[in-house]
């Protein structure tokens, strides 16, 4: 087989060598073609009129014949607090010609005097119209002018990019192929299947528009920021400067954002929005669903449970609920890393050292290969959920502290121990690029998350609720947040693999897995129970208030679901094995009706959650709006005020302002201080951490103002130029560079591995040339039913 795909791969590499040139000279052509200067639009006041057809009336600008690319708008508008409106650009165009044109739409903010926002142009000669109206309002908005000006950079970045997209699956096709003719049936199969589940979970974002939930707006800011702050030369990006009118906030230091980049990237180059929310919806769902079956197949030592258990998990109804209704780009991104630890963990009590290798095991800076993968699936399942989500790291590492006691005379005093000491250093080393600017807020910066009571009793679960078949999807989302409204359920497939497995445990028929079924099922009902409405939190709180404040940080009960989710897939798998054990078909029927309901579900709730959308209340993509300071207060400094007014610069008595130029969050300002004392202007930015004020090479004094606004001190008799702006610590980039350095030892320990292991299978192939290729049988082999004795992870 793999010769038939080496020979394969030979006929076709001048075909696609082929097509790889000419597309060097189609990507020539695009960018000539897209650099070139185009003309803009402008229209004023007098040039708009009123449309008064339809519910509501709205102005309207003439049509403009615009070539396809990317354009953007600009709109100034005078403020009016009873009138915030929207802007948005439609095609002028039959219904026929519906994606000739697809705009962003903006929310007009009553503290702002102007916004700008992106459309795109994709057909020759397409009338735009710009469109302004205040929504469910008979009233109109004042707007001052409208301007369309072409964007050569981003039409060429956008153009590019998706011709690089089609160049890398034609690469990607070129060593692909004779792989995959070279791989046997039951591999091609097993890949089919993953593409399957990964396809069945994404049937919402395979339409036109995208849906909101709870934290759509969050996220997408989150994004726009990233954009904005690479853009301006962060990288890492630190404090994005788009929140709060241009006050800045500093999500990413404070909420792991490592997975959003490829997303900020794609906006920033100039892709859409909703194409690079898409394609973060995309690879974050592939990721999960590869990552689960890889770690399930070796946890369970048998590739088709592998299987199994990644489309249950993948296709849980909590995790759906994560992604399309809560939002929750975090918490289901933290779901990719949790089978891993899964993996280390199993590996860690499975795995002694062998009577041959006692030796090698006393060295501290030696380890084995397979110490090696289990130092590797604990070091990225621990990093993975600081940079997603720190509430599920929260959960895991107490999970593997009850873990590392329930097994203390396997851990204690063993190399087992100092192999989880080696993955936490790694974990901290790694990710020191995150770390010291997180604890330095955490301990210096005085945010509003660490003086936030937490009502965990009203926000549990419902008995009930656990068992739901039936869920309103998007009814809570469109009109304000609820938890008590949205599906508060892991998925009757989970729920029933751990009811049976609870029920086999009481009966004594689990045999060869009696013992972790036991303490997974023990586990999974624990948690159940911790995320229900009746556990007395209130309780806990009146008489254990310390404990209450530790455990309270996770805010809501149900994030402890995804534990949940890891331990009641565990369970169907061991209980199918058990099971099969007996009777083949006992299992397989078994396995086989958990993954239906766990499909059917899915399918449902998504259908439910597409066809409950309010078109007129969810846009394309919400555009460019500023996020509020009133609407998330998480990591904002005590004392922060209302920002909801154009941004302006204080000026005290005794000092003049001469020249003043801003971008984002950098000011150059003009200034002298005609006084004998110490002025301090205030500027429109947050005083957080990183914000210095230079003049010349003298650091000026900066500080936080009662309302948490940047104060700058001039000292008396000051006369110059002042540059305002936000620079990280030098302690912060020596962490930047010692993680970097310790990723590229890890990338040149995997590629030396990878060496030695080809030079090994090379001499292996030179004394054995007529060795059949067993690879198909063995995998058969594994998969076909139960194993041996050592396929147990705890008898």
């Amino acid at each position: 087989m793999r010769e038939t795909g080496k020979l394969f791969g030979e006929k076709l590499r001048p075909l696609f060598a082929g097509l790889l040139v000419l597309s060097l000279f189609v990507a020539a052509g695009l960018l000539v073609f897209d650099l070139r200067d185009v003309p803009g639009h402008s229209a004023d006041a007098t040039a708009l009129e009123t449309v008064t057809t339809g519910k509501h009336p709205y102005l309207q600008t003439a049509p403009f014949e615009l070539r396809p690319g990317v354009w953007e708008v600009h709109v100034d508008y005078t403020p009016d607090p009873e009138l915030e409106s929207v802007s948005m650009a439609v095609a002028d165009l039959p219904t026929e010609r519906l994606f000739a044109c697809e705009s962003d739409t903006v929310a007009l903010r009553y503290y702002q005097d102007h916004q700008d926002y992106r459309i795109y142009v994709h057909t020759e000669a397409t009338p735009v119209r710009i469109i302004n109206r205040v929504p469910k309002r008979d009233a109109l908005p004042e707007i001052t002018s409208v301007r369309i000006t072409y964007q050569p950079l981003l039409t060429a970045g956008y153009d590019l990019g998706r011709f690089l997209c089609a160049v890398l699956i034609l690469l990607s096709l070129w060593l692909f192929v004779p792989y995959w003719v070279g791989l046997p049936r039951s591999r091609r199969m097993h890949f089919l299947c993953l593409c399957a589940i990964t396809m069945l979970s994404l049937l919402p974002i395979c339409t036109y528009e995208l849906g909101r939930g709870h934290d759509f707006s969050f996220h997408l800011y989150r994004i726009l920021g990233m954009a904005q702050g690479m853009a301006d030369g962060q990288i890492p990006v630190r404090l994005q400067p788009l929140w709060g009118n241009g006050h800045g906030y500093p999500v990413s230091i404070m909420y792991g954002d490592l997975l959003l980049y490829p997303a900020a990237l794609l906006y920033l180059i100039g892709f859409p929005m909703h194409a690079a929310v898409r394609f973060l919806l995309f690879y974050l769902t592939a990721a999960t669903a590869v990552v689960s079956d890889l770690c399930f197949g070796r946890i369970l030592r048998n590739p088709k449970l592998g299987l199994a258990g990644s489309a249950i998990y993948v296709l849980s109804v909590w995790r759906l609920t994560d992604v399309y209704v809560r939002w929750a780009v975090g918490e289901y991104a933290a779901m990719i890393f949790l089978p891993l630890i899964a993996l280390g963990a199993c590996r860690l009590i499975e795995e002694a050292p062998a009577p041959e290798k006692e030796a090698d095991a006393q060295h501290l800076f030696s380890f084995s290969r397979e110490e090696q993968i289990t130092i590797l699936c604990l070091t990225l399942g621990f990093g993975g959920l600081l940079q997603t989500h720190v509430v599920t790291l929260f959960l895991a590492s107490i999970a593997m502290a009850v873990f590392c006691i329930r097994f203390w005379r396997r851990f204690f005093w063993t190399r087992r121990l100092y192999l989880l000491m080696v993955s936490a250093i790694w974990t901290v080393i790694l990710n020191l690029w995150f770390l010291v600017p997180f604890v330095d807020y955490s301990l210096k910066q005085d945010l509003y998350v660490y003086h936030v009571e937490n009502h965990m009793q009203t926000h549990g679960v419902d008995l009930y609720r656990l068992f739901s078949t039936h869920f309103s999807a998007t009814e809570h989302a469109l009109s304000g947040f609820s938890v008590q409204e949205m599906p508060q359920t892991v998925g009757l497939a989970l729920l029933f693999g751990i009811m049976a497995a609870a029920a086999g445990v009481l009966c004594g028929l689990w045999k060869g897995y009696r013992r972790p079924i036991r303490d997974l099922t023990i586990a999974a009902l624990v948690c159940l129970v911790l995320s229900l409405q009746i556990f007395p939190y209130d309780w806990i709180n009146a008489h254990m208030h310390g404990l209450y404040l530790l455990y309270g940080s996770i805010e809501f009960p149900f994030r402890i679901f995804p534990l949940v989710m890891l331990f009641g897939t565990l369970l169907i798998l061991m209980c199918t094995e058990e099971l099969s054990a007996r009777s083949r078909s006992m299992g397989f029927l078994f396995l086989s009706l958990l993954i239906c309901i766990s499909g059917f579900q899915a399918i449902r709730f998504q259908s439910e959650y597409r066809y409950e959308w309010d078109k007129d209340a969810i846009p394309l993509v919400d555009g460019r709006s500023v996020y509020d300071f009133g609407s998330f207060l998480e990591y904002t400094l005590i004392g922060t005020g209302n920002y909801f007014q154009v941004p302006e610069v204080v000026i005290p008595d005794g000092v003049d302002l001469g020249n003043i130029e801003r971008q984002n969050l950098t000011f150059r300002l003009w200034l002298r201080n005609r006084t004998s004392e110490t002025q301090f202007i205030q500027l429109p930015v947050c005083g957080y951490k990183g914000m210095q004020a230079i003049a010349g090479h003298t650091l000026l004094l900066s500080r936080a103002s009662d309302d948490a606004e940047l104060e700058v001190g001039l000292p008396p008799g000051f006369e110059g130029e002042v540059v305002v702006g936000f620079r990280p610590r030098i302690y912060w980039r020596a962490a930047d560079l010692i993680s970097l350095a310790a990723w590229l030892i890890w990338v040149l320990i995997a590629l030396r591995r990878r060496h030695a292991l080809r030079r090994i299978r090379q001499a292996d192939t030179q004394d054995n040339p007529d060795e059949p290729d067993n690879t198909d049988n063995t995998n058969t082999a594994n998969s076909s039913g139960v194993e041996g004795d050592e396929s147990h992870v705890d008898r």
